[in-house]
């Protein structure tokens, strides 16, 4: 007879048995993910920025066009304050107006009369006060008498009090952290004086604006400030570095701090930017003509010339980008970074960018480099104006 037996149960091993990863194979997953971590990041970042490089562009393209229109209906460029007072070392030195916040308020609105006027609240001197976010101020001082204004922040971006041309949200209108100011209402640090226009990267935009009058014959293209009243054989620039000092002389501006411009009591720090405030007058004006000028236009100081065209026969723009020229910093928030500067200079001499257009091989100056765009600084450049 045929004995049959009761199936066994399959054996199992005890679970202290079952294999799990080795730390060799957990290092090399950990190695891939670092990997993959160390790769997307920087795609990432550059995505952002160039997602941020399309709205500033978007941003400084809307305030060209309503330049523009302003211009078509008011035969002049958008401004509430002359160049030369916005250039003016008092400008630099006691209040440090900007030039894109007087082109910011005749488009986008604010003003509320002159200064000491009975429109809107009075200036406020505490943050408690109900009036606060009214300033007086102008490029020469705060009085009416020196062509001040009363201007309300809030109502600037509204497309009231004098503007129309602009309506721009919280978003864009803020007070650039460590900008350059001087002025305060009653000496109070905490208040912030007219609001910045604020591109996506957080860094105020910077705008230049071709002064009237200043024919192409002089020769004189650019200068730190613009002449001195009491000295009426100071010749007229067509742009002004003061007119922007604000920004561009900032030892920390922006979230960020970073040091447009080199500590004044330290000669040898220049700063991060090619349109430094540290620059050599001389070398500063140079970097003007780069940035602002017009390489389709070049033309040739007499020979002879002395002053700032020291280098005789050298070639200057003979007209300027457009009528009224925007810059953003770009990613790296600093406009026009010397580090990027594609003619490096020397140690211990200032970085400038030379106005260098299209040449023949025979041009005396084939040697500079030509700055057609700001591609290799990584800022952004618009033009606007009629």
């Amino acid at each position: 007879m045929q004995t049959t037996h009761a199936a066994r149960p399959a054996s199992r091993r005890p679970s202290c048995f079952r294999r799990g990863f080795s730390l060799v194979e957990l290092l090399v997953v950990v190695a891939i993910i670092a990997l993959l971590v160390g790769i997307l990041i920087p795609v990432l970042e550059s995505v952002r920025n160039s997602a941020k490089s399309t709205a500033t562009t978007a941003l400084m393209t809307d305030i060209a066009n309503a330049g523009a229109s302003f211009t078509t209906d008011n035969r002049r460029q958008p401004g509430v304050w002359s160049q030369d007072d916005l250039g003016s070392s008092q400008n630099y030195l006691n209040t440090r107006v900007a030039n894109s916040q007087s082109v910011l308020l005749d488009l986008a609105g604010g003003v509320l009369g002159p200064a000491g006027g009975t429109a809107g609240s009075a200036p406020s001197s505490t943050v408690t006060d109900p009036g606060y976010s009214v300033v007086e101020i102008g490029p020469r001082g705060t009085s009416a008498a020196n062509g001040a204004l009363r201007i309300d922040n809030l109502k600037v971006g509204t497309g009231a009090l004098g503007g129309g041309y602009l309506k721009l949200g919280s978003d864009v209108l803020q007070c650039a952290p460590n900008a350059n100011r001087v002025f305060n209402n009653s000496n109070n640090p905490d208040y912030p004086g007219i609001v910045d226009l604020i591109d996506p990267f957080g860094m105020p935009i910077v705008i230049f604006t071709e002064n009237t009058g200043i024919s192409a014959g002089n020769g004189v293209f650019a200068t730190k400030f613009s002449p001195d009243p009491a000295n009426p054989n100071d010749p007229r620039a067509r742009f002004y570095w003061g007119s922007n000092g604000l920004y561009l002389g900032s030892t920390g501006l922006g979230s960020g701090g970073l040091k447009q411009s080199g500590d004044p009591s330290v000669p040898t720090d220049l700063g991060l930017s090619v349109l430094s405030g540290s620059l050599a007058d001389a070398s500063l004006q140079l970097s003007l003509e780069g940035v602002l000028g017009n390489t389709a236009y070049p033309q040739k100081i007499p020979a002879g010339a002395s002053g700032w065209g020291q280098l005789a026969q050298r070639l200057v723009p003979a007209a300027a980008r457009a009528p009224m020229i925007l810059i953003s910093t770009g990613p790296d928030r600093v406009y026009f970074p010397a580090k990027k500067n594609p003619a490096r200079p020397a140690a211990g001499t200032d970085p400038v960018i030379l106005f260098a257009p299209l040449r023949t091989a025979n041009d005396p100056q084939s040697g500079d480099v030509t700055l057609n765009n700001a591609t290799a600084f990584g800022s952004i450049i618009v033009s606007g104006g009629q």
